[in-house]
């Protein structure tokens, strides 16, 4: 149910038919269609008095032959269709229609395994969590409160904390060379600082919502709550590129916080006991990683928000989970359920 529920529920006109033309329509056979499969046009003459000489579609703006459309080597993501029908008198009339291209994966299933405990600062809304030179490194949220900071799980020495002015409220964080980055929630702000010193070195702009943040080596990847990857270069700060997330049936929205490892990204779902293992070259959702169990019923508190926060330890090869307001952090192992 609740990766039933992450997914989007349709665009604006359910995709299937949106009418720009006066005298004409377009009908898809389907709205959405997993890669490499095809797609049905079907024209609809709304004027019976004129009749089509001839009829050319397109898929975002470029030609195509017959009513067919093959998705091979389409990226993943929504598709503007659309037909030209010029009539025996010259006139013309253009309609168009969206169609979802969805991943041909169907996701596998797995679990986490917990391995050990630590405590964790109840205080803590937790949005990134980063492990770094033998260190988590925390980012937290709420307005007034939102703080980056470093410490030790075993020992909770906190250190190096560095607090947001109160406008501004504190999202996802990665760590790419000797740079950490922090997003922020409404406020299209993000922040670089000198992880040694937390000095603040830079600000930059983005569009949207900010929530998870990751990077793979070469540029910075962040999520805004849409199934939209945004890569962004940590030298200029600007938009790279888009990559949009797809499981075998529709967009995956929700995505927050982010850890590459090894070529995939790791992602809590909002709002769920749920983290999917997503391809960040084409979106392709690869996994279900289920966390539910993870906390046992005797340490749940009245003040637990949601799961989130996930940093991955590449000497141990395990992961650290948390979540906001959580009193406790968990190490684990991800296996096949």
């Amino acid at each position: 149910m609740l990766i039933l529920f992450q997914c989007s529920c349709g665009d604006e006109s359910d995709g299937r038919i949106a009418i720009s033309g006066k005298d004409c329509g377009m009908r898809l056979k389907s709205n959405h269609v997993q890669l490499g499969g095809e797609v049905g046009l079907d024209f609809q003459l709304k004027n019976t008095d004129k009749t089509v000489a001839s009829t050319t579609y397109y898929v975002n703006d470029m030609a195509v032959e017959g009513q067919k459309i093959n998705t091979k080597g389409l990226p993943l993501g929504k598709h503007k269709v659309s037909g030209k029908h010029v009539y025996s008198d010259s006139t013309d009339c253009t309609s168009f229609a969206y169609v979802h291209v969805t991943s041909d994966i169907k996701p596998g299933r797995m679990k986490s395994v917990r391995i050990a405990d630590f405590e964790h600062d109840r205080a803590s809304f937790t949005q990134g969590l980063e492990w770094y030179n033998g260190r988590l490194y925390e980012g937290t949220g709420h307005y007034g409160e939102s703080l980056i900071r470093h410490y030790d799980p075993k020992k909770l020495d906190y250190k190096q904390e560095v607090s947001l002015i109160p406008s501004y409220f504190g999202e996802g964080i990665t760590i790419m060379g000797d740079k950490l980055y922090q997003l922020t929630y409404k406020e299209q702000t993000g922040f670089e600082y000198n992880v040694n010193t937390m000095e603040k070195l830079r600000e930059f702009k983005y569009e949207g919502e900010g929530w998870g943040l990751t990077n793979d080596g070469t540029n910075l990847i962040m999520t805004d709550g849409s199934n939209k990857l945004t890569f962004i270069s940590p030298e200029t700060l600007e938009k790279v590129k888009e990559v949009f997330i797809y499981n075998d049936e529709q967009e995956f929205v929700q995505v927050n916080e982010l850890e590459y490892v090894s070529g995939s990204i790791y992602g809590n779902v909002y709002g769920s006991m749920l983290i999917v293992r997503i391809d960040p070259k084409t979106g392709k959702v690869l996994d279900y990683i289920d966390c539910t169990g993870l906390v046992k019923q005797n340490e749940i508190t009245q003040d637990m928000d949601v799961m989130n926060g996930i940093a991955f330890r590449e000497s141990s090869g395990t992961f650290f989970l948390t979540g906001k307001n959580w009193p406790k952090m968990y190490e684990v192992r991800f296996v096949p359920k």
